[in-house]
């Protein structure tokens, strides 16, 4: 079984996702812009993603953004 992302990746993750800059991020959660970037890194080399593209697609996959289909 995969292994979790650990809880600050997570969160700077769904951020990412949501569409937050790097430097809202690190007001949010008061991290610096180095610790924000090596976070994004250390996901997209776990995942295998090249992109953000691949990012946000592996991201579906797994769970971490759901799409809504319009009704």
């Amino acid at each position: 079984m995969e292994a979790q992302l650990p809880k600050r990746q997570k969160q700077v993750l769904k951020l990412m996702l949501a569409g937050y800059t790097q430097q809202e991020i690190c007001k949010l959660l008061n991290l610096h812009t180095n610790t924000v970037s090596c976070y994004k890194k250390i996901i997209m080399e776990k995942w295998d993603a090249e992109n953000m593209v691949e990012l946000v697609l592996e991201s579906i996959k797994r769970g971490y953004l759901e799409i809504e289909e319009e009704k």
